[in-house]
């Protein structure tokens, strides 16, 4: 066969490869006699994990095999999501477990499907360790990459035993750190120096060797990994010689990958392909399938430093990243919209949100289908809300495909959480919840093929109370959320104590019914509806990115002190009166929105008076001349009153 130049840098590139001899060959355990059916790869950001992967799967062809890599940051995480990556890798449509063990059976040679970045997969685990693996043929094998340590589910779940494996990714020991480091072109003596504050990390080894190969006579402090990477990103942002990079490293900051098309929204003064070309030839960007990807770790340090130093240009950065999306989401096609779903989600700061997807730690819980064995333990779980013990029951008895159970560290039921697609809700389950029947009545008048019924999450211990299972029973929901994107419209759940949970349902969306008060032997339950909108789950997601930067650039632009009663203005401290405060504050609280007269009247004066909205108008002409060079902040909606709109800064 004619070896062609690409070869050429592929041996280049693994020749390069520092050590990690045993983590290989731990790998190619996976087709020994004996082996594991699965082996987990896990360790912190930035510790070779994704080149390891990467030299696994070139012995593998070497030896005759053939390797399926997949980055899960680039891939829906629903069934249907990754069954569409495993058909374009493969090169047939493949609809269900059963179509791709076919297609994989059909290789003479073995076959490894190796999933990187896995962290981004949380929703998908489940179904990974219950269905994928098992349905595969015994010629197929499953490596897998994460930053976060396996779900102790792996090792407890009966029949895993002795099939799966786990390695801890450590740093380089010094002899491989200071191999890498001379293969770079790094002096022995200052390799040695840099090893002493990389310590082994590989990341921070090839940062430090680009900026002592930039700069000779810069220096690098030593301190604790965390503080080494920071130090290092701050570094070799300073380091970067042209400011073109430098502007383009803190807007690329701000968003999951970077493209062409987004890069020119962050920067539209900048050319954005001679901008990516100097993005990607930076050591700690790497190319993808998507765009451009600046390592967690780096973008990490580069946008918190960004935040804290220049909030203006962060928040800008994120809202001209949120228009773009938008604008793509409207009209995105086929399979396209799941990367620009993924580009809004990074962008959210809610941590219920964000933590479904972007998890920050390892996750000590898991979540499973019940199992007519889990009839016990669901039972004692139910009795933490004794009133709808009976309520409950109907549930299983009916749905027990409803039910998910939260597994501990040992394989045992802690919690569970009961949801369902409306239009499934068998009508038999309403004569005893009359949580159910109430929602059937209302879901009727709209679209119950739209609708999702959360019906209850309940912890062993705690019942309803806020805590760790049941954060990860909200985060199994954004599960359904995706697979329902596109159509998913209500989202219903009842609370027996909202108290607890302050005003987060709110700030997600929440709302109570029209009846919120429900009555299931003997207890009041309150009952909240989520409308994301026409536009389903994106719409809402863009609702709640909006809404987020809305509410900074309200913080950031202080135009009145509440206790004060003052206005703040770039000229100075402007006095208000009761009147002119409560007009202000009100408007001020409802960002973007049209605020009818009489609306303000009731709000601020206390009572509707339709022959008196005049008054309304006199105050705000006040109010509007104090503001001075910011009057048009308040705007007149006409045939309806005012809106605010947050002034330029």
């Amino acid at each position: 066969m004619m070896k062609k130049l690409g070869d050429i840098v592929s041996e280049r590139a693994l020749a390069a490869f520092a050590g990690r001899a045993r983590e290989v060959a731990a790998l190619l355990q996976l087709f020994e006699q004996g082996g594991p059916l699965a082996l987990y790869v896990h360790g912190v950001a930035g510790i070779g994990k994704s080149s390891l992967l990467e030299v696994f799967a070139a012995r593998v062809r070497a030896t005759g095999g053939r390797v399926v890599r997949i980055d899960c940051r680039t891939v829906e995480p629903t069934v249907q999501g990754f069954l569409t990556e495993l058909s374009d890798a493969l090169g047939e449509p493949l609809l269900t477990v059963e179509e791709v063990a076919e297609r994989l059976a059909c290789f003479d040679e073995r076959i490894v499907i190796a999933l990187d970045t896995y962290e981004a997969f949380r929703l998908m685990d489940t179904w990974i360790r219950q269905v994928l693996i098992p349905s595969l043929p015994v010629n197929a094998r499953v490596a897998i990459a994460s930053r976060n340590p396996p779900s102790p589910a792996w090792r407890t779940t009966p029949g895993w035993q002795g099939l799966f494996r786990s390695l801890l990714l450590g740093p380089l020991s010094e002899t491989e750190a200071l191999g890498y480091l001379t293969m770079s072109g790094i002096a022995p003596d200052v390799a040695r120096r840099i090893n002493l504050i990389a310590r082994g990390h590989p990341l921070a080894l090839g940062m430090a060797a680009s900026i002592v190969l930039s700069e000779t006579e810069r220096t690098i402090e030593e301190a604790g990994l965390h503080q080494v990477i920071e130090a290092l990103s701050r570094s070799y942002i300073e380091a970067v010689p042209d400011p073109i990079t430098r502007r383009a490293l803190e807007a690329s900051s701000v968003v999951r990958c970077v493209t062409e098309p987004l890069l020119h929204a962050l920067l539209p003064e900048t050319p954005p392909r001679d901008t990516m070309e100097r993005l990607v030839a930076l050591p700690f960007v790497e190319p993808g399938r998507e765009g451009l990807f600046i390592h967690d770790a780096v973008r990490s340090a580069i946008a918190s430093s960004l935040a804290t130093r220049d909030p203006d240009s962060h928040r800008e950065y994120r809202r001209a990243a949120w228009a773009y999306l938008q604008n793509r989401l409207r009209v995105a096609r086929g399979t396209e919209p799941w990367r620009y779903t993924a580009d809004l989600l990074f962008l959210i700061q809610n941590p219920v949100l964000r933590e479904a997807f972007f998890p920050s730690g390892p996750q000590p819980l898991a979540l499973e289908p019940a199992t007519p064995d889990d009839e016990p333990a669901v039972h004692q779980i139910v009795e933490t809300a004794a009133p709808e013990r009976e309520a409950l029951f109907a549930w299983w008895r009916y749905h027990p495909d409803a039910f998910r159970i939260v597994r501990d560290r040992d394989g045992g039921a802690c919690g569970l959480v009961v949801m369902i697609r409306a239009s499934e809700l068998n009508e038999a389950v309403d004569a005893s919840d009359p949580v159910a029947a109430a929602w059937r009545r209302d879901v009727l008048l709209r679209d119950p093929s739209a609708a999702l019924f959360c019906r209850r999450w309940l912890d062993r211990d705690v019942g309803e109370a806020p805590c760790a299972s049941q954060a990860a029973s909200w985060v199994d929901c954004k599960r359904l959320y995706l697979e329902m994107r596109g159509t998913l419209r209500w989202v219903y759940t009842v609370i027996a104590n909202p108290e607890p949970f302050g005003e987060m349902p709110a700030r997600l969306g929440f709302r109570p019914l029209a009846e919120p008060m429900i009555d299931v032997g003997g207890q009041t339950l309150y009952s909240v509806m989520l409308d994301m909108g026409p536009g389903s789950v994106d719409a809402w997601l863009t609702k709640l990115v909006g809404a987020e930067i809305t509410a900074e650039e309200v913080e950031s632009a202080k135009v009145l002190d509440v206790e004060a009663h003052e206005l703040l203005l770039s000229s100075g401290r402007v006095g208000l009166t009761s009147l002119e405060f409560g007009v202000m504050r009100y408007l001020q609280e409802r960002p973007g929105k049209a605020v009818g007269r009489y609306d303000l009247m009731e709000a601020v004066w206390g009572h509707r008076n339709p022959t008196a909205s005049n008054v309304v108008d006199v105050v705000v002409r006040s109010l509007r001349r104090k503001l001075g060079a910011d009057a048009a902040s308040v705007e007149t909606v006409r045939g309806t009153g005012y809106r605010y709109r947050v002034p330029i800064q």
